[in-house]
């Protein structure tokens, strides 16, 4: 059954740029992970182009033939030894060392990313579509890029006190009371999030004359 959300919960609706609707627009998508991440950015990317947009997926090098056999314009972001680093490391699926084995995904593609997307940033008619891990893009965003949404594909990215992903090791905080959660969402930033992402990141927004990112995984990277 649908509940109708009151006038002054909702949030402010989105409007598409004026330019978007009269020209193709110069869309860069930046999937950044294994193929799970890259394939539903590469399906976006088939049905932009056939809309007539100009479409160029940034990803990792092993994602080459299948960006380019859609069709698709590809930059590589991300060596193939680098990518194989990561996708093989013995810890990528521990319960507790495996997120910041994916965050460093953030690190390692940060500085080609912010290098391509300003290469092929057009003005307003460019929109850049960031993926969780696309740490480079999401600083290019607050920079440069006014139309900028984010696309999530994993339900643990979502933060929500009413219903919660099952977290590894198979743990499910939904039937604890909401005062818990928020203390788990806060641990989880303040001992994984925070100590694998902010030593290198914070210096790397300053770098680029940007603030030092607040609440990474709760807010920053959405």
């Amino acid at each position: 059954m649908w509940t109708r959300v009151p006038r002054r919960t909702r949030p402010p609706a989105t409007r598409v740029p004026p330019n978007m609707t009269r020209a193709p627009g110069n869309f860069l998508l930046t999937p950044v992970g294994s193929g799970g991440d890259v394939h539903p950015y590469v399906g976006l990317g088939i049905e932009l182009r056939r809309r007539g947009h100009r479409v160029t997926v940034l990803t990792s090098d092993p994602f080459r033939d299948t960006v380019e056999e859609a069709g698709l314009d590809f930059v590589s972001i991300l060596s193939q030894e680098l990518f194989e680093e990561g996708s093989t490391h013995p810890d990528l699926w521990h319960p507790q060392k495996g997120l910041a084995i994916a965050l460093e995904l953030g690190r390692y593609t940060f500085d080609a990313l912010w290098a391509e997307l300003s290469r092929r940033f057009t003005g307003p008619d460019t929109v850049v579509v960031s993926h969780a891990l696309a740490f480079g893009a999401r600083a290019f965003q607050m920079r440069h890029a006014p139309w900028s949404p984010t696309v999530h594909l994993a339900p643990s990215v979502f933060r929500s006190l009413h219903r919660q992903p099952i977290l590894p090791p198979n743990f499910d905080p939904n039937p604890l009371p909401r005062v818990a959660i928020r203390a788990l969402w806060w641990v989880a930033d303040r001992v994984f999030v925070d100590r694998a992402v902010r030593p290198w990141l914070d210096p790397a927004l300053e770098a680029r004359g940007l603030p030092p990112a607040r609440n990474i995984f709760g807010s920053w990277m959405h």
